[in-house]
């Protein structure tokens, strides 16, 4: 704010989406518990919209055995480039969609998708 003084007498609202619901309130608790923050006492509100908040909603397992499979894992990278839209297709095409969203303790037992994934 040193660099931007005009902006000291402005609310702050922290707002995101879809993964905003691990890193906004996080980023907010920081702001919050640091006594020096500069920008504690401007901060008014945080947003969320379609967010995840934890990796057992809707955002997968970091194991990607229990819970939901690895379906939401794969669209999240991905749609983010983590990698090649070659590789997404080929998961998406070989992999039986009920197996990869994993639901009732349904795991991924296709060999060929077990390899892709």
């Amino acid at each position: 704010m040193a660099e931007f003084p005009e902006y000291m007498k402005h609310d702050i609202y922290i707002i995101g989406e879809s993964y905003a619901g691990i890193y906004v309130p996080t980023l907010v608790r920081e702001i919050l518990k640091n006594e020096t923050s500069v920008i504690k006492d401007q901060l008014k509100g945080m947003a969320i919209g379609d967010g995840c908040v934890g990796t057992d909603v809707l955002c997968g397992t970091p194991d990607g055995n229990s819970g939901p499979g690895p379906y939401y894992m794969l669209k999240f990278f991905g749609g983010h480039g983590q990698f090649s839209d070659k590789l997404y297709d080929e998961i998406m095409d070989t992999c039986p969609r009920d197996q990869l969203v994993g639901y009732n303790g349904l795991k991924v037992t296709d060999e060929n998708c077990t390899k892709l994934i």
